[in-house]
């Protein structure tokens, strides 16, 4: 589990990845808040906010393919908002934003 805080996606969800393996993140799979349409408005670039902010992905959460179903539905019977926001893949133990 990654709390997505100061560093951006990028700084934060490597960390809880063993060696050898990487995140590769769809950027596109969420709806990022209107706050990032703002700060874009007043000049901060995309990779900035890529690496200083979390663009509306606050927690991330890293499973087996197996369990991703069980997972699904334990966090939406708390209610919260889940989705599918990319894959494990062999890597350096960063993470690819696509």
């Amino acid at each position: 589990m990654a709390h997505i805080t100061g560093g951006g996606i990028p700084g934060n969800l490597g960390r809880p990845l063993p060696s050898g393996l990487a995140a590769e993140i769809d950027l596109g799979s969420w709806q990022r808040p209107p706050v990032f349409t703002w700060l874009a408005s007043l000049g901060v670039e995309e990779e900035e906010m890529r690496r200083v902010f979390n663009l509306g992905l606050g927690y991330a959460v890293i499973v087996t393919p197996d369990d991703t179903d069980t997972a699904m539905r334990v966090l939406d019977r708390t209610g919260e908002h889940a989705w599918v926001a990319g894959r494990v893949v062999e890597g350096s133990g960063g993470v690819l934003l696509r």
